[in-house]
């Protein structure tokens, strides 16, 4: 990994959208127009988990007395190496280390303010080469490094800013970490500081050697000189987590919701415009938006609920909209859009597993998030496994399932669970080109 972190601002992230069906034949090229047209999408023709996906790998987590897991957060986003699974978990449990087998490893540092712990991390990303886990701490701005091979503590960092003064608690606080390379890594960083100092920066790098942020070309993405917004007084435009997501081609991009647009981060730290989202009678407008952000008005119109999945051929949107959460695919193709799932509020607090791709692979949960061009991932609990997919489940799914020995394959691994065993990893091993 060359010795730099890459930082990305974003004000305000809010929604998604969906397409009206075209016609065209030939392969779309970026950027890719979409238009909201919710009430003429149809599930006909829709793909399914098995043309995107080839195969999924569920992981039963060791169980530790000394570590029980909570929850697996999974929007800290775990790493994946051929060897190994880091997890970031809830209660105190913290960075946790597995083998892809399932076999607990170590916990990577410990609970407390001393030197080599935490209370709590905004994030981490794996250096492999070098086998050092790099941590963001919560509340501090300093980068903690340790040994992976043996969890050795190996020192921390305090970040520099441009003014060559240490960054503070509060004014920089970074909200999360992101791998954009095998030798890079990106942060966005949380606090209206940001906001007040600069519309545009968009990206700072910082060495991991001396904890010193080098700055980047300035990058003016947003358009909020038109937007008639005061940034300056608009703590919202600096609190929202970043939407991100790795595409077809492992680059990473992000959903900027003033502009209604996915703008891609290219090697050069410059970004360009991917996805542009027409949400015609639906778009609030910016006035609007910032008056009604996370109220019930809010919500009842338009607001993203999720990460985006990608496929090499799709676009995977999960968005609330008139109190119903909405599960869409863009093919980007040929510009078709379906819908996949629909479900009121209520039917989504217990169903929003199977939200998404319809799983004819073996008949569980659906529910998926990106990890990179190759993999999707996600973390059930056990309990959840027990109580839905139940022998009763299998049975009226078997007639839709392709590959009914994956189905009786999951059918076993359920019926070994214990409610007390610890939440279950699951990849999804995307398709070549689907």
């Amino acid at each position: 990994m060359r010795k730099s972190i890459l930082f990305l601002f974003a004000y305000f992230l809010i929604s998604c959208a969906g397409s009206s069906k075209k016609e065209d034949k030939a392969a779309l090229a970026e950027p890719y127009m979409i238009s909201f047209d919710l009430e003429n999408l149809s599930d006909k023709d829709a793909p399914m988990m098995s043309d995107v996906i080839d195969s999924l790998e569920y992981i039963k987590l060791e169980y530790s007395n000394e570590f029980p897991i909570g929850i697996i957060l999974d929007a800290k986003r775990p790493y994946i190496t051929d060897d190994y699974i880091f997890i970031y978990c809830s209660h105190g449990a913290g960075l946790l280390q597995y083998r892809r087998s399932g076999e607990f490893v170590r916990k990577i540092g410990s609970y407390g303010r001393g030197p080599g712990e935490y209370l709590q991390l905004r994030g981490f990303v794996i250096d492999e080469k070098m086998g050092i886990v790099y941590t963001i701490l919560n509340w501090r701005a300093v980068i903690a490094k340790y040994d992976y091979l043996s969890g050795k503590y190996l020192g921390e960092l305090p970040i520099i800013d441009l003014n060559g003064k240490l960054m503070t608690m509060y004014n920089n606080n970074v909200a999360s970490i992101y791998s954009l390379s095998d030798s890079e890594v990106f942060v966005n960083p949380s606090g209206t500081k940001r906001a007040q100092e600069s519309k545009y920066d968009a990206f700072y790098t910082l060495d991991l050697s001396s904890g010193h942020i080098a700055k980047h070309k300035e990058s003016r993405i947003y358009g909020l000189d038109n937007l008639g917004v005061n940034i300056q007084e608009s703590a919202v435009l600096a609190s929202i987590t970043n939407i991100v997501w790795y595409d077809s081609n492992n680059r990473l991009n992000f959903w900027e919701s003033l502009n209604d647009t996915v703008f891609v981060v290219n090697s050069d730290f410059t970004t360009t415009p991917r996805i542009i989202v027409d949400f015609g009678n639906y778009k609030l407008d910016v006035q609007t938006t910032l008056s009604v952000f996370d109220s019930a008005v809010y919500s009842s119109k338009l607001r993203i609920l999720d990460r985006l999945c990608e496929s090499s051929r799709y676009i995977f949107f999960l968005f609330a909209f008139q109190n119903r959460y909405i599960s869409t695919v863009y093919d980007k193709s040929t510009g078709n859009q379906n819908i996949l799932g629909s479900m009121s509020s209520d039917q989504f607090k217990i169903n929003n597993l199977f939200m998404g791709l319809y799983n004819d692979i073996d008949g569980g949960f659906s529910n998926m998030m990106q990890y990179d061009k190759d993999m999707w991932f996600r973390s059930y609990s056990a309990t959840k496994m027990i109580d839905i997919l139940t022998p009763e489940h299998f049975g009226d799914v078997k007639s839709k399932v392709k590959y009914p020995e994956r189905l009786d394959k999951l059918k076993k691994f359920v019926s070994g669970l214990d409610e007390g065993d610890n939440p279950v990893f699951v990849i999804a091993h995307l398709k070549k080109n689907k």
